[in-house]
């Protein structure tokens, strides 16, 4: 398996697992803290698991801009 594939293995699981604790997080503070939340025609624990989920994507997506960035101003 070359590096190039790892790295992209890596960073794909990293991404899944990184959006998936932000859905459970999302969905834990419904379950204790507001029973009667809506988002997006949703209500309940599925609209705060949505919004955990955007924002940990919204996060992601600055962070990779970021190194991104970085990257291109070392060389």
């Amino acid at each position: 398996m070359s590096k190039l594939t790892r790295r992209i293995i890596t960073i794909t699981a990293f991404v899944l697992l990184s959006l998936m604790l932000g859905m459970i997080v999302g969905i834990w503070a419904n379950a204790n803290y507001g029973e009667s939340f809506q988002f997006d025609a949703v209500s309940g624990y599925e609209g705060t698991g949505s919004i955990g989920l955007i924002i940990v994507s919204v996060i992601l997506i600055f962070v990779s801009a970021y190194y991104w960035v970085k990257g291109k101003n070392t060389r």
